[in-house]
């Protein structure tokens, strides 16, 4: 049903006027700034730490997700972050809806769809600890949509 529903979304006449994803990091690549990525032509996903948590207060990290040359993200699709059980971080969901609280982009040339999200993941962290979990998501061009699931990691510094 997934699939025929992000399938449906791509009716475009023409695809998207996106530039390319301006990163430079490598494949699932995490840097000093607490910041895990993912990178392939289609798209750009990574999830970033907040800078430090107070212990016990609630933060929230981010994901991001920018669409690759011609493509465009699918608003039909779910978007949601899953994080895995950890020891020290709780979280409201076991599934965190995204879509709808985004900060979206629209795309170059077509302002109707989204090339960029970013949404806060809310937690609350009692010590320091790894932030893991799935981003899902879809993009699209006029001839089809990928549905993508990527796993991404941070630590998360406690003050």
């Amino acid at each position: 049903m997934l699939a025929a529903l992000a399938a449906s979304a791509c009716t475009k006449d023409k695809p998207p006027e996106v530039p390319a994803p301006a990163v430079t990091a490598p494949a699932a690549a995490k840097d000093a700034a607490g910041t895990s990525r993912e990178e392939k032509p289609e798209y750009v996903v990574e999830l970033l730490a907040p800078e430090a948590a107070p212990a016990g207060a609630e933060v929230a990290a981010t994901v991001h997700v920018v669409a690759g040359e011609g493509f465009h993200l699918n608003a039909e699709y779910p978007m949601a972050f899953t994080p895995d059980e950890v020891d020290g971080l709780v979280f409201k969901d076991k599934k965190i809806p995204l879509a709808d609280a985004a900060r979206k982009t629209p795309c170059k040339g077509e302002p109707k769809d989204a090339c960029e999200a970013r949404a806060k993941v809310p937690f609350t962290a009692d010590k320091a600890a790894k932030l893991s979990g799935l981003v899902a998501f879809s993009i699209c061009q006029p001839e089809k949509c990928l549905i993508e699931k990527v796993k991404l990691a941070v630590d998360v510094p406690v003050k």
